[in-house]
């Protein structure tokens, strides 16, 4: 149950790094960045209009106005890694991992069913490539996913 808490919290943390990490890249991963934060918009955006149009009740009853098809959490989380997979090859299984733990922790907190996960990658991951590169960032510096710095 933790587990699936946390991993159900970290669909913005993940969002986050996967843009700026790529933002380290200079100016062409700083311009993809922007790219995938603009496919989370978008893909935000058509989410709620999926949700508007199909009022699906969750799981476990509570007051959230939305439908629960598809998943906004696992659609934005893949909109991004869609762009960042594609930004950053050597590392598509790390950004489609990530993604696929958000998107089991909906089902596991019992917010979503599997095929609102499954229609929420799909979408994101769908509209995210409509923002991906068409080929890999050139000479990427080997850095990894979060990196810390001390001033």
């Amino acid at each position: 149950d933790t587990l699936g808490r946390l991993a159900s919290d970290a669909q913005y943390p993940t969002i986050m790094a996967q843009g700026f990490s790529l933002m380290q890249q200079g100016d062409e991963g700083e311009r993809l960045a922007w790219q995938g934060f603009r496919a989370v918009a978008a893909t935000g955006l058509a989410t709620v209009l999926v949700k508007k149009t199909w009022r699906r009740r969750r799981p476990y009853p509570n007051d959230h106005k939305f439908g629960t098809f598809p998943s906004g959490h696992t659609s934005t989380v893949f909109a991004m890694a869609a762009v960042y997979a594609s930004a950053r090859p050597e590392q598509k299984w790390m950004a489609l991992g990530s993604a696929s733990l958000v998107g089991w922790s909906r089902v596991k907190v019992r917010a979503h069913h599997w095929h609102d996960v499954l229609a929420g990658a799909a979408l994101g991951y769908a509209i995210g490539k409509q923002f991906a590169p068409d080929k890999p960032l050139k000479n990427a510096r080997n850095t990894p996913l979060i990196t810390w710095q001390m001033a």
